[in-house]
Parts: C-alpha cells; sequence; structure tokens
C-alpha cells in the first residue's frame, strides 16, 4: 500500500514501477572478439546479450594460457555500461595444457606457485575496468580432472590459493 509521510494510507493512488536489475542471474559466456569488433555480427552478438541476459561470464580471455588483460578489461567495461553481473572464470586450470610453457610451472616450489598465481589473481581481483570488479570468481577450474601441482604440493595447494583470493579482495563471492 502507499502511504503519506505520517504513514497513513492513500487511497486510489495509480503506481508504476519498472524493473532495472533482476536479482535472478540470467547469464552467458562472452567472446572478447564480438566486445571489440564493430562487424555486424559482433554488433549484433552485443545486441542480443544485452536484451537476453543480465550476467556475464569471460568465454577463455581469462584462462591463463589466454589471458588478455585487454579483453578482460574491456569485458568488465561492457558489464559496467550494461549494469550486468559479472563472473570471472577461471584462475587455476591445474593441468600441464593449461600452463604457459615460458612460465615452467613444472620447476616451481609451492611458493613459487603461489607467487605466481598471487600476481594473475591480483590483475582479476583488485580490478581491471572502469568502476566495478567481478561480483563472483571462479577460482580453481576442474579439480578432479586436471591435478598436476595438486599431486605435487597436496590438496592444501588449492585452500591456500582461495586464501590467497580472499585476501587480495574479500568482497568477491569465490568459487
Amino acid at each position: 500500500s502507499v502511504t503519506d509521510e505520517k504513514g497513513n494510507p492513500i487511497r486510489d493512488v495509480k503506481v508504476d514501477a519498472e524493473m532495472t536489475r533482476s536479482e535472478l542471474k540470467w547469464g552467458t559466456i562472452y567472446n572478447g572478439y564480438y566486445l571489440e569488433n564493430m562487424t555486424p555480427k559482433a554488433k549484433k552478438y552485443r545486441e542480443v546479450g544485452k536484451k537476453d541476459f543480465n550476467s556475464m561470464t569471460p568465454e577463455a580471455n581469462m584462462k591463463e594460457t589466454n589471458f588478455s588483460p585487454i579483453s578482460v578489461t574491456r569485458m568488465i567495461d561492457f558489464a559496467v555500461e550494461n549494469n550486468m553481473y559479472l563472473r570471472g572464470h577461471t584462475l587455476f586450470w591445474d593441468g600441464t595444457v593449461h600452463f604457459r610453457p615460458e612460465d615452467k610451472m613444472e620447476e616451481k616450489t609451492k611458493e613459487e606457485v603461489l607467487k605466481h598465481y598471487y600476481e594473475i589473481a591480483g590483475c582479476y581481483l583488485k580490478g581491471l575496468g572502469k568502476t566495478k570488479n567481478f561480483d563472483e570468481f571462479d577460482i580453481i577450474n576442474e579439480p578432479l580432472n586436471n591435478f598436476y601441482l595438486r599431486n605435487k604440493f597436496g590438496w592444501d595447494l588449492y585452500s591456500d590459493i582461495y586464501k590467497m583470493c580472499k585476501n587480495i579482495n574479500p568482497n568477491i563471492e569465490l568459487w
């Protein structure tokens, strides 16, 4: 019901309301190519994404072998401009095919591995975009299928990575 400043009900009042953002996250992956290019197909991709979804996840642009700070920044800015939730995917994918060869992960100590991911997590979790950061973030991807460093350092490696990420930004929901 509608009330006046004293809390008394006001009768026969017409109220119009328009939802600006749903709490239900209805999302899709976004490919950086289509956000960065101006082709007719890319323009249609962005239009459909804005119309049909309120949440986005960068497709492969955040995986370590494909990491592109410029592309990820554009995605964050796109989410801000379109009032979208933003889910990051993924910080750590524990399989040798997912490591960049130049990082020589197989030669690193646990402390060096954590330092390596601290530097990457800092880019993601402290913020790359204009005015916001991620609402939530997938930290470890497919841990039962990919376990190279876990076998080397034990399950504590994963909890150490989560703790490190929470220390970098305690406001992001981590998965």
